[in-house]
């Protein structure tokens, strides 16, 4: 039990120390960068945060395991299918 309460309590210090960081860069040094860097910035944040869930998904679909009947179709069924 005391090497859970440790670990919630590293945690937690560090979630703190991330928010601390996150929020002094926008309340004091992004108001102090130049136009190119801010432009920078916002395009590098905004690729982290629509890049991380579609990088979060293909991680996870790489471990969901795929059906074996999609992986062996046989080609006689689809000979078979009418064509249009």
């Amino acid at each position: 039990m005391k090497r859970v309460i440790v670990a919630v309590a590293f945690a937690t210090v560090m979630v703190a120390v991330y928010v601390a960081i996150i929020y002094a860069f926008f309340a004091y040094l992004w108001p102090i960068l130049p136009s190119w860097a801010v432009m920078i910035a916002f395009i590098a944040l905004a690729v982290f945060v629509i890049g991380s869930p579609i990088f979060w998904l293909m991680r996870l679909s790489e471990k969901v395991p795929v059906p074996e009947r999609l992986l062996r179709r046989d080609s006689s069924e689809r000979d078979e299918q009418p064509k249009p």
